[in-house]
């Protein structure tokens, strides 16, 4: 893990060593079977975590920020089970993890504070299941919008102006949709005056509507699809069924 390392330095008694190191944009923070050895909290900065798949393509499983604890998927095996790479430049703090159980064994309030982190992030990734059962790919859309809303206030951000750091295709990944669906939903969402977006940088515009919508209304090209694709399946039975009678 290339990271610059910042303030090194002894912490009072009560604490492990801790380390504050930067991050460049684009840079590779762990990865995938790297040794585990640290916890990891966000301080400053918004990124990306995923896995490979067999395909070598991505699949985007969050976008930590400001207070999020990075590293708990290599508590078990020891090893890191995702990748995690930084979309703007920010800091850490690392947390070396044997020193911080250590600790936990004589200073009960910390131990807490270890397992309050660990279970927000739990409920995190359970917000996530519950958007992605969603059945519409529209409601899926609108409900990121509204979590990563309610993520930026929680830290004191506006929770309706902020800066989509990530790229599309990486809410595709995120969501299980596709990239079309994605730029298609975003512009139709801003047609309707519920969002307005250039850009990275968007704004909600009505949060109440935002937070109802399950389906958005098909463009006419989009409508001359799906009846061409109806009338293709139909005749496509027709003659399956001619040919079942001969």
């Amino acid at each position: 893990m290339a990271l610059q390392q910042r303030d090194p330095g002894e912490t009072q008694d009560c604490v492990p060593r801790l380390w504050r190191v930067s991050f460049e944009c684009g840079q590779r923070l762990f990865e995938i079977n790297q040794p585990f050895g640290v916890l990891a909290i966000v301080r400053l900065g918004f990124l990306k975590s995923f896995t490979v798949n067999d395909g070598a393509g991505e699949q985007v499983l969050g976008f930590p920020m400001r207070g999020s604890i990075l590293g708990i998927d290599g508590i078990d095996s020891g090893r890191h089970q995702s990748c995690t790479q930084a979309l703007s430049s920010g800091e850490l703090i690392l947390i070396p993890y044997a020193a911080l159980l250590n600790l936990g064994q004589t200073h009960p309030d910390l131990r807490t504070c270890i397992f309050n982190a660990i279970s927000a992030e739990l409920e995190n990734n359970l917000l996530m299941i519950r958007l992605l059962a969603l059945r519409f790919a529209e409601a899926r859309i609108a409900r990121f919008l509204i979590l990563l809303a309610s993520s930026h206030a929680a830290l004191g951000y506006s929770d309706s102006e902020f800066i989509l750091r990530m790229r599309r295709c990486d809410i595709s990944s995120l969501l299980g949709i596709t990239l079309e669906t994605v730029c298609r939903t975003l512009t139709k969402l801003r047609a309707l005056g519920i969002i307005e977006i250039q850009h990275h940088n968007l704004r909600i515009v009505d949060r109440h509507a935002l937070s109802l919508v399950e389906r958005l209304p098909s463009s006419p090209a989009r409508l001359k699809k799906i009846e061409a694709n109806r009338v293709r399946r139909r005749l496509l039975r027709h003659v399956m069924a001619q040919a079942s009678i001969v």
